[in-house]
């Protein structure tokens, strides 16, 4: 198994020292980290770190989403994901993992967790066919060598969203795909600190079609699909207008747990209710 060196991008042994530029492999409570000196060295990261690792505790802790709801947004992201058996991938920002577990029981070649929270990260270790890294996402340690990347609710997240699509790009081979799914449209004040929101970075932008096929297409790739999913029950379209207490009662009706909604087929859901994300599948066309 080869890498690249976080630091030169030339091609390393896995757990191995650079000998070009004589970047030093190291590991973090036994995991293989891949940053490189700018973002060690960077005190804004370092905070970044800390700020996720917070999160990551938090969040297993007591999760910060209903686990139906993450459930049902699993299957359905597992959905957009070409046939996995034989395949090279990387799933970037694994979170509580459900979605890399059901990864990992499809016939994988080699599956790649990276992650730069421990927490998340220690869950994980020992699943089959699997290797799990503490690396940036923006500096992915690979080049040309994954099948697909696959990354939920990741990119409104990054600090530099032109390294993201770059790594991500390096990362795949030409043809390989990358299904990334993100926030629609969202509002975000809720995570104003102003407001009460705990962690100083969260989400720092949201997306709607248009703009991740212009980022997406500048990054190399072809968009192929476009997928909106994420139904809750008191987010009804605005244009039902006067109509919404009738719509409201229809949904009780179809619907009579709020949390059947959140299991509902897209093309359904988006009839009646707002979506709260968009996934992009793009295929890789280019390297830049």
């Amino acid at each position: 198994m080869s890498l690249i060196c976080p630091e030169c991008h030339s091609e390393i042994e896995y757990k191995k020292n650079c000998n070009q530029c004589g970047w030093e492999y190291g590991e973090k409570l036994e995991f293989p980290l891949y940053f490189n000196k700018r973002d060690l060295q960077s005190n804004t990261f370092q905070k970044y770190l800390d700020n996720y690792d917070q999160i990551a505790d938090d969040d297993l802790e007591s999760s910060m989403q209903d686990l139906n709801y993450i459930k049902a947004q699993t299957n359905k992201i597992f959905s957009y994901i070409p046939n996995l058996k034989g395949k090279i991938v990387a799933e970037l920002g694994i979170g509580q993992g459900n979605l890399f577990r059901k990864m990992s029981q499809s016939g994988v070649k080699h599956l790649y967790g990276v992650d730069i929270a421990i927490s998340y990260l220690k869950q994980l270790v020992g699943l089959k066919n699997t290797h799990i890294v503490l690396a940036n996402a923006e500096n992915l340690p690979f080049k040309d060598e994954l099948d697909i990347v696959v990354a939920t609710d990741i990119l409104e997240h990054v600090l530099n969203p032109g390294d993201f699509l770059v790594s991500i790009n390096r990362a795949l081979k030409v043809d390989g795909l990358c299904v990334i799914r993100v926030p629609f449209h969202e509002n975000l004040i809720t995570y104003s600190r102003q407001k009460g929101c705990p962690y100083e970075f969260v989400h720092l932008r949201t997306y709607n079609k248009q703009l991740l096929k212009s980022d997406f297409k500048f990054a190399g790739f072809k968009p192929i699909g476009f997928e909106y999913d994420g139904y809750l029950r008191d987010n009804l379209r605005k244009f039902w207008g006067p109509l919404s207490p009738i719509i409201s009662s229809i949904v009780d009706w179809i619907w009579k747990e709020p949390t059947d909604i959140y299991k509902v087929n897209n093309f359904i859901g988006r009839l009646f209710f707002k979506p709260v994300e968009i996934t992009i599948i793009a295929k890789k066309v280019k390297d830049i």
